[in-house]
């Protein structure tokens, strides 16, 4: 318990503090000032991590939205146009020459889900590709796949062909 350690030696040195302006006879005095000035900061502190926590949640429930309505989704450094990795512009290169439409989240523009998208996934790094809702992994796995001829009908099988 080393916050109650931490709160407890608080509470002495603020006492002591206290008791040495305002006397000893006055202790309960010191203790109710303490008291007060220990939960308002607890209580600041469990208002920021509750907001925290709706933000984690904003953040996961937005990339499950995302990954549920794109069959074929690349979490990136960049854009399709101008990746800012080599291991994203790869991974484009990758899914541009199987010629069916991807969608695509510049992880740089959004660093909530650049820090989220990791533990959801369990996935320590970028790109990911997700295809049906699942993670098919990072750069190496999808040029191994590419390279393998396993990618494209994976791809091809729940992206739409492209209107001419």
């Amino acid at each position: 318990m080393p916050k109650r350690r931490k709160i407890h030696g608080l509470y002495k040195q603020k006492v002591f503090h206290i008791e040495s302006v305002i006397g000893n006879k006055n202790r309960n005095i010191a203790f109710v000032i303490l008291f007060y000035t220990v939960l308002g900061i607890m209580q600041h502190r469990l208002v920021e991590d509750l907001s925290m926590t709706e933000q984690v949640r904003d953040t996961e429930a937005l990339i499950r939205d995302q990954i549920a309505k794109h069959a074929v989704l690349l979490y990136m450094k960049g854009t399709p146009q101008f990746p800012q990795c080599g291991f994203s512009a790869r991974a484009v290169e990758a899914l541009s020459q199987i010629g069916r439409p991807f969608a695509y989240v510049n992880i740089l523009e959004n660093q909530d889900i650049r820090a989220t998208l990791p533990q959801i996934a369990n996935w320590p790094t970028f790109p990911q590709l997700w295809i049906n809702g699942e993670l098919i992994g990072g750069s190496d796995i999808i040029l191994d796949m590419f390279q393998k001829g396993e990618l494209q009908p994976l791809v091809e099988q729940y992206s739409p062909a492209p209107e001419a």
